[in-house]
């Protein structure tokens, strides 16, 4: 684990890049919606598009950051285990937060909570067993090859 917080560590060397930046976006992207939403007199709600800015930020650093610091961590010997290690990290998260999306958008939320609400005690430690079988198998595959 260390090595992962030593990959994450590496990459926020530059803080204005990687935090000040997109704050900065973000904003000015929320000024820029209060701007426009002032403009258009509508009494329903409002929806703009402006807090996604800082993700088109992200997409095109990480691709930087895939081609100026991977060098960089196999000079610090960082191996790139490590670095993929944070890599699929990120994948898990962005995937996470595309089912999130997903579920708000078609309107699953409350076909979600009543399926959690119809489970009993018994198929929910059913559910988590199958869950960690499922991670352990995961893990299995990727620790066999990272270890000697």
């Amino acid at each position: 684990m260390s090595r992962v917080v030593a990959v994450a560590r590496m990459q926020l060397i530059n803080k204005w890049a990687y935090v000040g930046n997109p704050l900065l976006i973000l904003g000015a992207a929320f000024l820029l919606s209060l701007a426009i939403f002032a403009l258009v007199p509508v009494d329903e709600a409002k929806y703009g598009g402006g807090s996604q800015a800082p993700l088109w930020y992200f997409v095109f650093l990480g691709i930087q950051s895939m081609t100026l610091v991977f060098p960089f961590s196999q000079g610090l010997s960082i191996s790139r285990r490590a670095f993929g290690v944070l890599v699929s990290t990120l994948g898990t998260v962005a995937i996470l937060i595309g089912i999130a999306a997903l579920s708000t958008l078609y309107l699953w939320w409350g076909s979600i909570g009543g399926w959690f609400a119809q489970q009993t005690p018994l198929s929910i430690s059913a559910w988590t067993a199958l869950l960690c079988v499922a991670l352990a198998a995961g893990s299995y595959l990727t620790l066999r090859r990272a270890t000697p």
